[in-house]
């Protein structure tokens, strides 16, 4: 959800801390009700965002000065952040496991209808000539 949506005419990039908040609970949950996992990534977005409004500000502050807010995400906000990156690792390497026994059959698959698709071709380029 947008900020726009939470608060209606708000007016340049100065977010208040509560309408902060608010914001940061509508990203929790996807558009279908289930939990989003890759929260961090949102915020750590915003942040990045608003240091790089501060970085072409200072190198042209005709053109981005007035754009320049604090930044809304509260310095705190990613404790725990390396943790829950270890945990999303071991999600990721422990369906790595458990799909790599699967690996023989999908290659066989493959080649199978590789090797089919081949000598359709093949039969098609014979029968376009004769």
């Amino acid at each position: 959800m947008a900020i726009e949506e939470l608060h209606p005419g708000q007016q340049g990039l100065r977010i208040a801390p509560d309408l902060y908040n608010r914001w940061r609970e509508t990203i929790r949950l996807k558009d279908d009700g289930t939990h989003r996992r890759g929260q961090d990534d949102i915020v750590i977005s915003v942040r990045s965002f608003y240091y790089d409004l501060h970085t072409w500000a200072a190198d042209e502050p005709e053109r981005w000065a007035a754009w320049v807010a604090p930044c809304p995400v509260p310095p705190g906000e990613f404790h725990g952040l390396g943790r829950r990156r270890r945990k999303e690792n071991e999600r990721t390497a422990d369906r790595t496991r458990q799909r790599q026994p699967l690996l023989p059959i999908l290659v066989e698959h493959v080649e199978f209808r590789y090797d089919q698709t081949r000598l359709l071709l093949e039969r098609a380029d014979q029968a376009a000539d004769g």
